[in-house]
């Protein structure tokens, strides 16, 4: 098995349209060093300039021909999505989002050419406006929320596993404080051998899909409103889990539940040595 992965991240777009974000190179840095330490390949990194439309489209079908059926593939984009369900790119231009930004169709297209025994994408940016959010509204209307989630199960499928920042109505956010998108910011820590998803001394993928999806769906419901009993039926597990995490991994400081906090206070209370 080789490994093969493209982790795109831009912050600094070339239109003065589109916002700033403060994180996304370095999430996409974060996950390309990590996967590169652990499974060596040569995978390649595109940051701000280097991140326009071409060089991706470029990179991905390059990925078609050089893996095979046996190997692993990490894709990863943070940076702005839009309303309109495209991936925004360094040299995206806001009045033409149609033809200078990756439209989801394009992205679901490029990733199945690639033969793979396994293939992650991820995906931290969002298609739902709001302030705060890893977002572009586009100047057009949006498509409805049914197409998003349709063209994300065309990418998913065996050994072929999606992981988004949020469903097609919600948003995805950085944190300034946290340095990382809150997606990232699980990722990584589930990489770097959180106990949930560790299975004999090696981490286990799939605890750490779930792992990364649980505690980010945690906090986006959190965060809309959504009281205990309806965050645990929308994630299958029981109230009182839901409960105890809630009350024991809120944000001293603002009173809280966030994914990056509830993460570090849990591995702190790991750490402490227990009563002889």
């Amino acid at each position: 098995m080789k490994f093969h992965g493209i982790f795109i991240g831009v912050d600094r777009y070339w239109s003065p349209d589109i916002g700033f974000l403060s994180s996304a190179v370095r999430d996409a840095t974060a996950l390309y060093a990590l996967f590169a330490d652990g499974f060596g390949g040569e995978p390649v990194l595109l940051a701000d300039a280097d991140a326009t439309k071409n060089n991706i489209v470029a990179e991905l079908q390059r990925l078609a021909n050089v893996s095979s059926d046996e190997d692993l593939v990490v894709v990863s984009f943070s940076g702005h999505g839009s309303t309109t369900h495209e991936l925004v790119p360094y040299d995206a231009d806001r009045s033409r989002l149609a033809d200078t930004a990756l439209p989801l169709e394009e992205l679901a297209k490029l990733l199945n050419q690639i033969p793979a025994a396994t293939l992650l994408c991820v995906l931290d940016c969002c298609f739902s406006g709001g302030f705060g959010a890893k977002v572009l509204v586009a100047p057009v209307q949006a498509r409805d929320l049914e197409s998003e989630s349709d063209l994300l199960e065309q990418i998913a499928g065996k050994g072929r596993i999606v992981l988004a920042a949020s469903a097609p109505n919600e948003r995805a956010y950085e944190d300034v404080a946290l340095g990382h998108g809150l997606l990232t910011y699980e990722l990584l820590a589930g990489l770097q051998g959180a106990p949930e998803v560790v299975s004999a001394g090696k981490v286990d993928l799939y605890k750490l899909l779930e792992h990364v999806t649980r505690r980010v769906r945690i906090g986006d419901l959190h965060r809309a409103g959504h009281g205990v009993r309806e965050i645990a039926a929308e994630i299958g597990r029981n109230a009182s889990m839901i409960s105890r995490e809630l009350r024991h991994n809120r944000d001293l400081a603002s009173g809280s539940y966030r994914p990056f906090t509830a993460q570090r206070m849990a591995v702190e209370r790991r750490a402490r040595p227990g009563r002889g």
